[in-house]
């Protein structure tokens, strides 16, 4: 701490403990929790009646979102009337579907297996994904001693232009999108990708004819991605769960259509023809 200039102050340090409350979660040497208070809090909110109050009661989860895999299904009935453009917002009715949503959600905090496992050094991460009509979805894990550990879950929706992407447009999407909302546990480590789509296997090895997945090739180069595997889609089932049943979408960093606009491809809005899917694997 010398050598670097930082200077802490004695009566705000918690040392030698092993567990410790920071920013609404309790952090333990093994996982991370949402802190107990918090929990109590948002059990005690009031059912909304107006949309402000409904907006307050999502907006007080989307810290713990990220510990409820099934969390946009379970809130869709209620994101149905906050998502809602400023001239319709007079139109907010919360009716029986959105507080059977409300009244679940909060069952969801005091039943759920409300924790998340921090990465281990060393030992590979590995992302599964998988894309929908409507949305894409993928988990993080490693595998410690034979089991599985969930570090990170991301779900999101996708826009009417990307609704009509190809297949593998989609599906590679899909991983791009997870490795951006997971960069801070991905960026340095060793990574191996699982997917349903066999056509993205080889796309870190050779180009593709498709230019919509080069481009998306371009953008992931900056993690170490070990392999590409394909995954039964029998077997694929979180993943699969979550791009159908997603939050809304986050602002991108990057556009993956940049630069695309002036070729053929990109201005079709049809899907890629089936003879250039195959002849990417």
């Amino acid at each position: 701490l010398q050598d670097k200039n930082l200077v802490l102050n004695p009566l705000k340090c918690e040392l030698a403990v092993k567990q410790i409350d920071y920013l609404g979660h309790t952090i333990t040497e093994n996982c991370v929790t949402p802190t107990k208070d918090k929990i109590e809090a948002i059990l005690q909110i009031p059912e909304p009646r107006t949309l402000a109050q409904a907006n307050r009661f999502l907006g007080s989860l989307g810290w713990y979102r990220r510990f409820l895999p099934k969390f946009a299904e379970v809130a869709a009935p209620i994101h149905s009337v906050t998502n809602l453009t400023k001239p319709n917002r007079r139109k907010f009715k919360w009716q029986a579907s959105q507080s059977n949503a409300f009244h679940q959600l909060k069952q969801m905090l005091t039943t759920e297996p409300l924790f998340l496992n921090f990465p281990v050094d060393d030992i590979p991460v590995i992302l599964t994904t998988d894309a929908s009509d409507l949305g894409i979805g993928g988990v993080l894990q490693q595998e410690v001693n034979g089991q599985f550990r969930n570090l990170c879950y991301h779900s999101q929706t996708i826009s009417p232009c990307q609704r009509r992407y190809s297949t593998i447009e989609k599906e590679a999407l899909a991983i791009y999108k997870c490795l951006d909302r997971m960069r801070s546990l991905v960026l340095g480590r060793n990574i191996i990708i699982m997917t349903d789509h066999c056509p993205l296997c080889s796309i870190m090895q050779k180009s593709c004819k498709n230019n919509r997945v080069n481009r998306i090739t371009h953008l992931i180069q900056e993690y170490n991605i070990d392999k590409i595997i394909h995954i039964r889609g029998q077997y694929n089932c979180l993943p699969d769960y979550l791009s159908r049943y997603t939050k809304e979408p986050f602002d991108d960093l990057f556009d993956i259509d940049y630069g695309l606009a002036s070729t053929d491809q990109s201005l079709s809005l049809s899907p890629t023809p089936t003879n250039d899917i195959n002849n990417s694997s």
